[in-house]
């Protein structure tokens, strides 16, 4: 019996992808929490701050933010030009950390704890080294 080509095509595309979901051992498909978050330093400007001069924090582009369980990093990414992060982890309890770039290195840390399907968000202060 002749299998017809299409059919055969779509049955080894079902091997491939099968195989690459199967090769880390994994299930494709695993329930994550999202980790939304936003890095900003600050002071940004030197001396006492006044009320009628506002110097908030500002975004930190280039941060590199990890998540650890214990003291091995589960995932890092880096912001974006807004400060802004993204990070997809399995449920579970997180020590989030946040180091600058640039010539004063700070860190910031948060501990977070993510539920399956679901989306927390934090903002990570870290230090300009400004007085």
């Amino acid at each position: 019996m002749t299998v017809p080509r299409a059919h055969a095509l779509a049955a080894a595309a079902a091997v491939v992808v099968l195989s690459v979901s199967c090769a880390s051992g994994r299930p494709s498909t695993r329930a994550s929490g999202t980790l939304l978050g936003v890095v900003v330093s600050g002071p940004r400007c030197p001396g006492p701050a006044r009320a009628e001069f506002s110097c908030p924090p500002g975004p930190v582009d280039g941060a590199v933010v990890a998540a650890l369980a214990g003291r091995r990093v589960v995932a890092s990414t880096k912001t974006d030009r807004h400060g802004r992060f993204r990070l997809a982890l399995p449920p579970a309890t997180y020590l989030i950390r946040a180091t600058n770039v640039g010539g004063y290195v700070s860190t910031a840390q948060q501990t977070v704890a993510l539920s399956p399907d679901r989306s927390v968000s934090i903002t990570l202060l870290l230090d300009t080294g400004i007085r």
